[in-house]
């Protein structure tokens, strides 16, 4: 198993080798044959696939929202992870939930038009940071 953790910014670079992960998931898409966990680092996304044979298929499944989470797992160049900003996708094998979150208050991936009032975002100020509209606003400012 891999004891050092490799940023995401990384994986285009280690195509077909063994890599550690550890950061928050973005988005959770569980279908019926396959998973999907996208997840967050400081040093950018990448799509991780678990397949239904997989023992640990329904923990993926059940993942929720910037849960933290450690995956250890082999890096694969597709053509569908080409969208990906670093051209890369991880196959699952093993996954470990070291801080589970909560449902978020406020909605961190926006979808469509969700406004969230002034107070709110202010209350779950360190959410609000995680939101790419409001991230980017912020690196403007400083």
């Amino acid at each position: 198993m891999t004891k050092i953790r490799t940023h995401i910014a990384e994986l285009s670079t280690k195509i077909g080798e063994e890599v550690k992960l550890a950061g928050h998931a973005q988005v959770v898409r569980a279908q019926s044959s396959v998973a999907f966990i996208v997840l967050r680092d400081i040093t950018g996304i990448v799509q991780c696939v678990i397949g239904r044979e997989h023992p640990q298929f329904e923990t993926a499944g059940s993942v929720t929202a910037e849960s933290v989470l450690e995956i250890v797992g082999t890096v694969a160049g597709t053509k569908i992870a080409a969208s990906t900003p670093n051209g890369a996708e991880v196959q699952i094998e093993s996954l470990r939930a070291m801080s589970a979150a909560e449902a978020l208050p406020i909605p961190v991936i926006e979808k469509g038009d969700v406004e969230v009032s002034a107070e709110k975002r202010q209350d779950w100020r360190f959410l609000v940071w995680r939101r790419e509209r409001d991230a980017t606003i912020l690196r403007a400012m400083f």
